[in-house]
């Protein structure tokens, strides 16, 4: 049944993976590997890599994971960059540009973690699909919601924004992460509705965090509600995911004159944002 995932406040999620626990390495040491984002084309999709390393251990995330189609050069960037298998994969919400890539990753068994917010309503074709998938693999599969916190190693967590309770739309119920690598923040918003940003924003201000680094634009461009406008004004850096689509999407009229970051859009190619725990630079070419 779909509505066996497990529902858990995470603290110490790394537990859950069969393969190893960072944790336990990573809390004897005090020095730490620098952090990566990379932002991979998925045409009229979204898909984000997060990529942290320490010794001989490592971590690798998958928020989205683009359409259907796009699932081969998915899984050969990802091989490419050293980045598989993925430890913990996040789906904001059931829509097939953001979950077509998981299904190739499931089959390959390159996938460990299954994480999204449980809520089916808008789903599309193949989501179905990929549920049975993973629940014939045994794969564990865990619904978050706003308050939970990921730890995967000192120096990272991964806190729920959004959905504190699911609404009738699957842009109302994109999950929303803040990730904060030491004195770095990024926000990454899925396809989060209008009507939910200034929820998050003001979420984002009860846990003191008064800028973030690093955002991303919701639903590929879209509609921008004046307290998201006010993120992406002090933001460094907007990431965007976005191809070739029929809703004239981004619209980057929003943001003229506004912003002082600067704009990386995978319809330009992929890009790589590398942190050190205090700072936040493009890397070029990606490695």
């Amino acid at each position: 049944s779909h509505n066996s995932t497990r529902r858990t406040s995470l603290q110490g999620f790394f537990l859950f993976l069969s393969a190893f626990s960072l944790t336990a390495v990573w809390g004897a040491s005090t020095a730490w590997s620098d952090f990566w984002v990379y932002g991979i084309p998925s045409g009229f999709g979204e898909t984000y890599a997060l990529h942290y390393q320490q010794q001989d251990d490592d971590w690798t995330a998958l928020i989205d994971a683009g359409r259907p189609e796009g699932a081969q050069s998915l899984n050969r960037f990802l091989k490419r960059y050293h980045l598989l298998p993925v430890h913990a994969g996040f789906l904001t919400h059931p829509h097939d540009n953001h979950f077509g890539g998981f299904q190739r990753l499931v089959e390959r068994r390159q996938l460990d973690t299954f994480f999204w917010s449980g809520g089916e309503q808008g789903s599309e074709a193949g989501f179905s699909t990929l549920l049975d998938r993973l629940h014939r693999q045994r794969m564990p599969i865990y619904r978050l919601r706003r308050g939970d916190e990921l730890r995967p190693a000192p120096p990272l967590s991964v806190r729920v924004l959004n959905p504190e309770v699911l609404g009738q739309d699957a842009h109302e119920n994109s999950l929303v992460l803040l990730v904060r690598f030491g004195e770095t923040t990024w926000l990454f918003s899925g396809d989060l509705a209008p009507a939910r940003q200034a929820e998050v924003s003001e979420g984002l201000r009860r846990l003191g965090v008064p800028r973030v680094n690093v955002v991303t634009w919701p639903h590929h461009g879209d509609t921008l509600e004046p307290s998201w406008m006010n993120i992406f004004s002090q933001a460094e850096f907007i990431l965007l995911g976005v191809g070739p689509n029929a809703h004239s999407l981004p619209n980057l009229s929003l943001l003229q004159g506004r912003i002082h970051g600067r704009l990386l859009s995978t319809d330009q190619g992929p890009f790589c944002l590398r942190s050190d725990g205090t700072r936040v630079w493009e890397e070029t070419p990606c490695r």
